[in-house]
């Protein structure tokens, strides 16, 4: 994304990680922030397609999360996202299986 400027819209509980890798990108941008599982109005809508057009460079675009991607695509062209990777530290992996089949198994004996 050289050279380009990005609206970043998020609608996380936290973007921080987002802002931060943009910033280490060095990459301009804008942010409009709202709320964890923002419901996106038709007006929410306007402000980020008004936002985008104010952007003053001739390379734009709009940069959001993958989860925001799905609603917002069928109604802002240029709106691109980042894919989230999940890591696990250490053993956590294996303890996450772990906790997973336990409760897996519980729940299937009560039925």
């Amino acid at each position: 994304m050289p050279n380009f400027e990005v609206l970043l819209v998020t609608g996380i509980a936290n973007p921080s990680s987002l802002i931060r890798f943009l910033n280490n990108k060095n990459i301009i941008f804008q942010h409009l922030n709202f709320s964890d599982h923002h419901n996106f109005s038709n007006k929410d809508i306007e402000l980020i397609k008004s936002k985008y057009e104010n952007l003053k460079s001739s390379k734009k675009l709009i940069l959001t999360t993958e989860k925001d991607f799905v609603r917002l695509s069928i109604y802002i062209n240029s709106i691109y996202y980042l894919e989230i990777e999940t890591t696990f530290l250490g053993n956590q992996k294996e303890d996450f299986d772990n906790l997973l089949i336990n409760h897996i198994d519980q729940f299937s004996r009560k039925s």
